[in-house]
């Protein structure tokens, strides 16, 4: 990415990140996201608390262009969160594209130059990057939800068929 891009986004940085939240809180309720800018305590607000710093991680390492791991590590907590409210991961996961029309409109200004639109699409392809492993981190929360499922089925069907001594006939005859 270029030096005037990184520069540019670096003094912006807290408006891109403060617009960001704003539009993935866009998709609770109004109250919600109002509580959430409201309450800046990680204790009584665990979601806004990682909502905010992993989008403030994710821009710092799509800065620094630090790799797939390091979005993944700011990713992985938001993830998290999102994976057990039942959302579809299109829209679980648009947040991270939406980067670049936060980007686009909070330099809109400074858009006209050519050296800042050379690095704007080294940027956006880091953050489809960034999506790719959002999509991983939520896919592995997703089967891990699905794996505990299923365990917890299979100790109550076993809790079940001992408390009705299914599983004393079911020894007693044996594997097939």
């Amino acid at each position: 990415m270029d030096c005037a891009l990184k520069d540019l986004l670096s003094a912006r940085r807290a408006k891109i990140c403060e617009v960001w939240l704003d539009r993935t809180l866009a998709v609770y309720s109004d109250e919600y996201g109002r509580f959430v800018k409201a309450n800046r305590d990680p204790f009584a607000n665990p979601v806004g608390a990682i909502l905010k710093e992993g989008l403030e991680g994710l821009f710092g390492a799509l800065l620094e262009d630090a790799g797939a791991e390091a979005y993944r590590a700011a990713l992985a907590p938001i993830a998290r969160v999102r994976a057990v409210q039942e959302a579809p991961p299109s829209k679980a996961l648009s947040f991270v594209a939406q980067l670049k029309d936060v980007v686009r409109e909070v330099l809109s200004g400074e858009l006209r130059a050519e050296k800042v639109r050379e690095g704007l699409s080294v940027l956006e392809a880091r953050i489809d990057a960034a999506m790719l492993a959002a999509f991983d981190a939520y896919a592995d929360c997703r089967e891990r939800i699905f794996q505990l499922r299923v365990n917890e089925l299979k100790r109550n069907t076993a809790q079940l068929l001992k408390r009705s001594g299914a599983t004393a006939a079911l020894d007693e005859a044996g594997p097939p």
